[in-house]
């Protein structure tokens, strides 16, 4: 199976799933609450404001980034994503990414943790130890989520550390 995010600025965010073994693709959390930017979320690199022009309307906005990074822990059991145009963490069993019947989709939805604000980034790398890393672009640090008890810690902060990109596998 592989798992991707579909962080598309201009239309629906979610994550699709792909059956190697048939060729097959589908959907889940499809411009679902959890894959979408959140309203309002300004950012910062190097100190400076991040806005968005959005041509449509003709005035700069929020990051209309969606669902972008993606790991694993549990090996392979727990998908965990996060939002280029948020802060927030969350993961789902991968069960219920898998499922494909009348009410999978219900399912998925309910079975989603968000886990916190772990900064603004928009790549994760998980470890041997289950904890998952994430870049924090607005601190000029990598930061780590914790499973085990459900904390963020600053890993290393640098001032020479600007957007930390994704290098995360992402197939199982």
């Amino acid at each position: 199976m592989a798992y991707l995010t579909d962080s598309s600025q201009q239309g629906r965010n979610g994550l699709v799933i792909v059956d190697l073994g048939t060729n097959e693709a589908w959907r889940h959390l499809d411009n679902s609450q959890y894959v979408k930017p959140t309203q309002g979320h300004f950012k910062q690199i190097w100190g400076e404001p991040v806005y968005y022009f959005d041509p449509q309307p003709g005035y700069y906005t929020y990051d209309p980034t969606g669902a972008d990074g993606i790991a694993f822990a549990d090996n392979g059991d727990t998908l965990y994503w996060s939002v280029t145009g948020s802060r927030y963490l969350y993961s789902i069993p991968t069960a219920y990414l898998r499922d494909r019947s009348a009410d999978s989709e219900v399912l998925a939805e309910a079975a989603v943790t968000n886990h916190g604000q772990k900064g603004a980034t928009d790549g994760l790398m998980q470890d041997t130890n289950n904890y998952i890393y994430a870049g924090s672009f607005e601190d000029n640090a990598i930061n780590i989520y914790n499973p085990a008890n459900a904390t963020v810690t600053t890993y290393v902060r640098d001032p020479r550390i600007g957007w930390t990109g994704e290098s995360s596998r992402f197939l199982h």
